[in-house]
């Protein structure tokens, strides 16, 4: 069994509600895997760990994944306090490796798209993603990571698919779609060159089962969600999807789930 727990599902901006335990309360997006692998770990990860009383809940952690240099997604501070007990290995492009510099306890290893991480039980791709940053000609990732003989595709901050992408995940059977939603159900904008609203995501999801890489199986799972006050809530968001009649999930802090 691989457990996802989704410690924070927000694009950036700020909470449209005060209470900590709300699902429109949403933390920068990170995603926790089986406890030892950790996506874009940002400071609201030390939060949500005493606000949900979880203290331990980083401390097996061995593997740190950075999707790109966005603020939302790359956080100094929190991959240092993350490696001030016990050695990281943090894998991200060179961009966010040169700003990540030297960091005592952790191990910085820059990696080329499709190139191949093993990590303990994972095998991990980091595969190019359609998100441009203020660092001109920075790659930004999304991840493909392979764990006991299941595929989860982990593409936060990240709009549509690559087309480079794509050639090589036509190829896959995935077990785990999860995708940018930072738009929501607002309509298409140029915004839209970066990030997923909720049509986009739906035209992915259609891509993929008529492609074979995903079929009624496949669990499809929205993060990076809309967090600014004049956003959509959860629950909007979640009826736009009951009236579309769309197969997605729509993480929270704290949705925690199991393949």
């Amino acid at each position: 069994m691989i457990e996802l727990k989704f410690l924070g599902t927000g694009a950036l901006g700020r909470a449209r509600v005060k209470s900590k335990l709300s699902k429109d309360y949403r933390r920068f997006s990170t995603l926790l895997i089986n406890n030892d692998l950790i996506i874009d770990p940002s400071e609201d990860v030390f939060e949500f760990a005493e606000t949900f009383q979880l203290r331990d809940i980083c401390d097996g952690i061995e593997t740190v994944l950075i999707t790109s240099s966005e603020p939302d997604k790359l956080s100094t501070n929190a991959v240092e306090r993350l490696s001030a007990k016990k050695r990281r290995y943090v894998c991200a492009s060179q961009s966010v490796c040169t700003i990540l510099g030297d960091l005592k306890g952790a191990s910085i290893l820059p990696v080329e798209p499709f190139s191949i991480i093993e990590a303990k039980n994972y095998r991990i791709i980091p595969l190019p993603a359609n998100h441009a940053t203020e660092i001109r000609g920075e790659m930004t990732y999304s991840y493909l990571i392979t764990c006991e003989e299941k595929n989860i595709l982990y593409a936060p901050g990240a709009s549509f698919i690559n087309p480079v992408a794509w050639q090589f995940l036509r190829e896959m059977k995935l077990d785990v779609v999860i995708l940018d939603c930072a738009l929501g159900d607002l309509p298409y904008s140029e915004k839209c060159v970066s990030f997923n609203n909720l049509a986009l995501a739906g035209a992915v999801k259609d891509i993929m089962t008529g492609s074979k890489v995903a079929d009624e199986s496949t669990k499809f799972i929205l993060t990076n969600m809309p967090s600014g006050r004049k956003m959509p809530t959860h629950e909007q968001i979640e009826l736009a999807i009951e009236n579309e009649k769309l197969p997605f999930r729509v993480a929270y802090d704290g949705y925690f789930t199991h393949i």
